[in-house]
């Protein structure tokens, strides 16, 4: 998941945070990104 609005509905839906907790809380305002997935291209 890549774009922000998916990703704060998600925050939502599955950890039960408020709308204003998910944007608050957001990685990309703490520079907080790690990345989670691995691609392997043939």
């Amino acid at each position: 998941m890549a774009h922000q609005a998916p990703q704060l509905a998600l925050d939502v839906i599955l950890s039960g945070k408020t709308w204003e907790q998910a944007i608050d809380e957001d990685w990309r305002k703490q520079k907080a990104w790690q990345p989670g997935w691995g691609y392997i291209i043939e």
